[in-house]
């Protein structure tokens, strides 16, 4: 284990994506903070999902979900997934550490995410490979998959919209937006990748095949982006809102 994130390294997170800089935001006004532990139990899903349908004005309480699986898949992805990639650090997934603070009220809500930046581990001599598997197991199979199973529960969200909820930021970063954040690690961003993707088993996300290996296949627009295969649903939330410009079901 080494120590931490460098300041830097906290910073260009910032800079490029919703991540917490305790340096830049710990005097602002924390709105809301939800712990990562708190989305392990049904109930605590339950009670986020009812806080956000009411902030969000949602007309829709699936949709109110999706967003929910959205936001906090963004946060898998760009504050665990990221890290790990670009930097070769992980944070330790201590899900009492791992927060999302709201520190304005834009109704869109888009919360910080806080990492557990200040212990993180590496490769170092060992496989990076098999560093990569232990924490993309860890990720999948002890956050993400109780936590879409809560979702599920609790809103009747489809699984597979939220694992292609998750895909969608994936195919993102990896396919799209790693060289605009870094000019470093090209070549292990994009054997993560292809090991996320193509090689780890569907028994880390508790299913009987790669989740993200399926929604590989998907059409890309011109710019690269994939459309989707599930409407995420978002489209019924209220009045305002509209369908993606990825959505299979784009009138």
């Amino acid at each position: 284990m080494i120590k931490a994130f460098t300041q830097e390294e906290v910073q260009l997170l910032d800079d490029h994506f919703r991540y917490y800089n305790p340096e830049a935001y710990s005097h602002w006004a924390h709105y809301e903070v939800i712990p990562f532990s708190k989305l392990e139990k049904k109930e605590g899903v339950k009670e986020v999902l009812d806080h956000l349908h009411s902030f969000l004005q949602s007309e829709d309480y699936v949709a109110t979900a999706s967003i929910l699986t959205k936001r906090f898949a963004y946060y898998i992805v760009t504050g665990i997934l990221v890290p790990m990639s670009a930097f070769d650090k992980a944070p330790v997934l201590d899900k009492k550490q791992l927060q999302l603070i709201r520190v304005d009220e834009d109704k869109n809500w888009f919360p910080k995410f806080k990492g557990n930046h200040e212990s993180v581990t590496s490769p170092g001599q060992h496989s990076r490979e098999d560093w990569v598997h232990d924490i993309a197991e860890e990720i999948f199979s002890t956050i993400v998959r109780p936590v879409f199973a809560n979702v599920q529960q609790v809103s009747k969200l489809p699984m597979k919209t939220m694992w292609e909820n998750l895909a969608i930021y994936i195919f993102w970063f990896y396919e799209l937006f790693y060289p605009e954040f870094t000019l470093e690690n090209h070549q292990h961003i994009q054997q993560d990748f292809h090991y996320l993707v193509q090689s780890l088993e569907g028994e880390a996300f508790g299913e009987k095949r790669n989740p993200l290996s399926y929604f590989q296949q998907q059409d890309c627009l011109k710019n690269g982006t994939r459309m989707r295969k599930f409407c995420c649903m978002t489209y019924k939330l209220n009045e305002q809102s509209n369908y993606c410009r990825t959505c299979p079901n784009l009138p």
